[in-house]
């Protein structure tokens, strides 16, 4: 009976500190879900620079599992292991004349990343409640770019004021005269963002074929609204996994699709490099849609090269900010967004890069899970987040990059089992 007391008292006490725990890890991830609303928010109160705040809650997360770890109650040897590797290449960065602050700004970029590295440590939602998280964030976000289909909100092209620079709240802009509706989102790159991933963990979760046939056509319909053609392909190739894993069952076929995506996405910038390739050459029937990718074979990666090259390491790499929207608040002239996870991935890290990408994709063939389902979630999910950074900077957008961090993590599958105390 005292037993029986003291274990309720227990679970009473650990639910006190898990529950606000969750809700800050949920505050932070829906933010950038309705970035756009978020900011429009911030800036109407005038505390636009609050904002910023938010990049507090993986700070503290990373410091609360090294705390965890020296109390033996976890083992994040892939957190570890990327904080040592970073830490390096921060440094090599300032050495080859990385402006301070625009290091800084590349390791904020990465804090998403990190993010996910820790909390794969801790299991702190049920399937359940994540399948019902997603749920809500999908239909909120698919309504959010429908109805900006036939009206403009707010904060579409408006400024947003803060202490280090003048942004938008969300981005007005067109491809080839069409609207990229952004819906409650920043950008329409993060409208198709959120769409991809909740719409993955739907399919994922969907038991029966009539159901994953109508959110298979909701999403592709929706993140077509976004003209986020790399989301389609993506989202596409999810379903392709999904239907050949058999649920879960067998993960090979999953894990065939997730390195044949990682190998088209590493070869297409290589072959920008000896490829002549021009918007001239495009017939005017399909340059709607080969514009973006044409454009930055001739010119936006044949220039990520070139920073890397002079004025980098190959083998080191630029460190973070040497690449991407860090590269405003140092090299405002040589900004080059990559658009492309291998490019970018390449640039900060170097051939050093390469192996870690490696042991990475290694990792993830290894990869073996008691729950059927939530392995083939995780090569799902990895299988969208690279498919799509085949024409998109996935490391610059948070929950694409959170995710990663989070399957990287559970892919290695150093975390064993806490010890008493820990929230699993």
């Amino acid at each position: 009976m005292t037993n029986s007391l003291a274990r309720q008292s227990s679970e009473a006490e650990l639910l006190e500190v898990k529950l606000p725990l969750l809700l800050f890890i949920l505050a932070y991830l829906v933010s950038y879900a309705f970035e756009g609303v978020v900011r429009y928010a911030f800036s109407a109160a005038g505390v636009s620079s609050l904002l910023y705040l938010r990049d507090l809650i993986p700070v503290f997360f990373v410091v609360f599992t090294l705390y965890q770890w020296v109390a033996a109650r976890v083992r994040p040897d892939p957190l570890l292991a990327f904080l040592l590797l970073v830490s390096a290449h921060f440094v090599m960065g300032l050495l080859q004349s990385i402006d301070l602050f625009q290091a800084l700004f590349g390791l904020k970029v990465l804090l998403p990343l990190i993010f996910g590295l820790c909390l794969a440590n801790f299991k702190l939602i049920s399937d359940r409640a994540l399948l019902t998280l997603c749920a809500i964030v999908f239909s909120v976000s698919l309504a959010g770019v429908v109805i900006n289909k036939f009206v403009v909100w707010p904060w579409e092209g408006a400024e947003f004021v803060t202490t280090f620079a003048v942004t938008e709240q969300s981005r007005a802009w067109t491809a080839d005269g069409v609207r990229r509706l952004a819906g409650f989102a920043r950008a329409s790159f993060d409208a198709a963002s959120v769409l991809l991933l909740t719409g993955t963990v739907l399919y994922v979760f969907a038991k029966k074929t009539l159901a994953r046939a109508f959110l298979f056509c909701l999403t592709l319909a929706a993140i077509f609204l976004t003209t986020s053609k790399g989301a389609l392909l993506a989202f596409v190739m999810v379903v392709v996994a999904v239907a050949f894993s058999m649920g879960g069952r067998r993960l090979w076929p999953a894990k065939a699709v997730l390195c044949g995506s990682f190998v088209f996405v590493v070869s297409v910038p290589l072959v920008a490099l000896f490829v002549d390739v021009s918007q001239r050459d495009i017939p005017d029937s399909i340059l709607w849609w080969a514009s973006s990718f044409v454009d930055r074979m001739e010119w936006m990666w044949p220039r990520a090269w070139d920073l890397l090259i002079d004025r980098g390491s190959f083998l080191v790499g630029r460190g973070p900010g040497g690449i991407g929207v860090a590269q405003q608040y140092g090299e405002w002239r040589l900004v080059n967004a990559g658009d492309n996870v291998f490019m970018y991935w390449t640039v900060v890290f170097g051939f050093a890069g390469s192996v870690y990408a490696a042991f990475f994709l290694a990792s993830a063939v290894r990869f073996q899970s008691a729950n059927p389902q939530q392995g083939a979630l995780a090569i799902a999910v990895c299988v969208a987040v690279i498919t799509y950074g085949l024409t998109a900077n996935v490391i610059e957008q948070p929950l694409l990059s959170f995710s990663l961090g989070f399957c990287c993590s559970i892919f290695v599958g150093s975390n064993r089992r806490p010890s008493k105390g820990a929230f699993v």
